[in-house]
């Protein structure tokens, strides 16, 4: 996390205790970010804690830069150039591996069905074409995916899988049907032997929402990371930035090794098909 932010941990500790010396001023940055004062308690004393998103308001309100990404995608209006660039991500991906915190789960293992309603949701001011490029784009991913291009490490946030199995806020407009071939389609690719999933089952910390993708054999090595926070996309490459790739790739292993993930494919098919059964810590 810390080149990222071209500081350390200890760097970002070091500024949220040196510009919150009093109350009055945790509650100023606690109402221009949109947080509660608690939480920015919990934010000083374990900054690996904060989410992409939340630490780009931060340093901007504080009046500190970011390090600057090697690729930018700022608009929501982008997502069809977004999903290009992981699908060429993918497919140079070839005896590699990716690694991916998802908010539900691997849009690889979407339905075609599921991927229209939900871009619909998301991106309403897109057209048909737009929307329909996307699932081209997406039927392409799928199908590197399931030829086992690549091995895939998987980290589905219960929390929000719960929404979409009660088909509520983002996937209101999910039918029952569609939710569950959605679910049989999770179960299936579950059992890929290039897929290992597991399920993060804390509300919080925060996860970020990162993809890594990696490669290292005598003809080619490299690392790509994509960071999503709120409407924007950025990318940082070994290449160009090859402490920030490293440090993107890290925090994906702390929380793909958190002690309480369901692990074995037996408990994430038993949560996928009944994610109420598993209380969230």
């Amino acid at each position: 996390m810390n080149s990222i932010f071209d500081d350390t941990i200890a760097g970002v500790k070091e500024l949220l205790n040196s510009s919150l010396t009093t109350k009055a001023d945790a509650q100023d940055l606690s109402d221009n970010i949109g947080v509660s004062v608690a939480t920015m308690y919990r934010y000083k004393k374990e900054p690996e804690l904060i989410p992409f998103g939340i630490l780009l308001k931060i340093k901007e309100h504080l009046g500190h830069p970011i390090n600057t990404p090697d690729y930018v995608l700022k608009s929501p209006n982008d997502f069809v150039v977004a999903e290009e660039r992981r699908l060429s991500f993918e497919q140079s991906c070839s005896g590699g591996s990716r690694y991916v915190v998802t908010p539900i789960f691997s849009v690889n293992s979407e339905t075609e069905e599921f991927t229209r309603a939900v871009a619909k949701y998301d991106y309403p001011e897109a057209t048909d074409e737009q929307i329909e490029n996307l699932v081209k784009i997406r039927r392409k991913r799928c199908v590197v995916y399931k030829k086992g291009e690549y091995k895939s490490f998987e980290l589905i946030d219960a929390s929000k899988y719960r929404d979409f199995y009660l088909g509520v806020n983002r996937f209101s407009m999910l039918s029952q049907e569609c939710i569950n071939r959605q679910v049989d389609e999770l179960v299936k690719s579950t059992l890929l032997s290039n897929v290992e999933r597991r399920i993060y089952l804390y509300n919080t910390p925060e996860l970020p929402v990162v993809s890594c993708y990696e490669v290292d054999t005598k003809k080619k090595a490299f690392l790509k990371c994509v960071v999503r926070a709120d409407d924007f996309v950025t990318e940082y490459t070994n290449e160009n930035s090859p402490e920030s790739a490293t440090e993107i790739k890290k925090m994906f292993d702390k929380f793909y090794e958190t002690k309480t993930n369901l692990v074995t494919p037996e408990d994430v098919i038993d949560f996928l098909k009944n994610p109420m059964k598993y209380p969230l810590f």
